[in-house]
C-alpha cells in the first residue's frame, strides 16, 4: 500500500469514524431521554410562551405543574412540535393549546425530570444508523482492496 493511499484511507476513517460516534452518541442520549420516561401524571400549564428558537424558527415554551406521591413539581419544557415559521402562527396555536388538557410523562426514579412530549428520536436514530453503514461500507471496501491487492 502506498504512503499517499494509506493517508487517504486513514483520513476516511477518522472523518466517517468521528461522524458515526458523533451520531450514535446523539441518538443513545436521546434513546436513554425517551426511554426514561415511563410513568404519566396529570399536567397543569399555567403559563403559555412563544419563544424564538432562530431567526425563522419559533416555539411554544410551557409552564407547568404536576404531582407525584403527594409532592407538587414545576417544570418549563420547550415543546419540540411544531416549530412555527413567525410569531403569529405560534401565537394562533398557543389560544388552542390553552384549552387543551395535558399530561406529563416523567421519570419515576426521578420525578423531576419531565416533558410534556414523549418524541421518539426516529431522526437522530435514522442518522447514527446511516452513519455507521457509510463507516462499515468504507472498511469493507478497504479490506476488499486489501485483499486483492495481495493476491496479486
Amino acid at each position: 500500500m502506498s504512503k499517499t493511499r494509506f493517508w487517504y484511507t486513514a483520513a476516511i476513517f477518522i472523518v466517517t469514524g468521528a461522524a458515526a460516534l458523533w451520531f450514535t452518541g446523539n441518538a443513545l442520549l436521546d434513546l436513554w431521554r425517551y426511554f426514561r420516561l415511563g410513568a404519566v401524571a396529570v399536567a397543569e400549564v399555567t403559563d403559555w410562551r412563544v419563544q424564538e428558537i432562530s431567526s425563522s424558527e419559533f416555539g411554544l415554551e410551557a409552564t407547568y405543574n404536576y404531582q407525584v406521591d403527594g409532592k407538587l413539581y414545576s417544570a418549563k419544557v420547550l415543546v419540540k412540535q411544531p416549530v412555527y415559521l413567525n410569531p403569529y402562527s405560534a401565537e394562533k396555536d398557543l389560544q388552542k393549546r390553552k384549552q387543551q388538557s395535558w399530561k406529563t410523562w416523567y421519570d419515576p426514579k426521578s420525578p423531576s425530570f419531565s416533558s410534556l412530549q414523549k418524541l421518539f428520536p426516529l431522526n437522530y436514530c435514522m442518522q447514527a444508523a446511516l452513519s455507521l453503514v457509510v463507516f462499515f461500507y468504507f472498511a469493507f471496501v478497504n479490506v476488499f482492496f486489501k485483499r486483492r491487492e495481495s493476491a496479486q
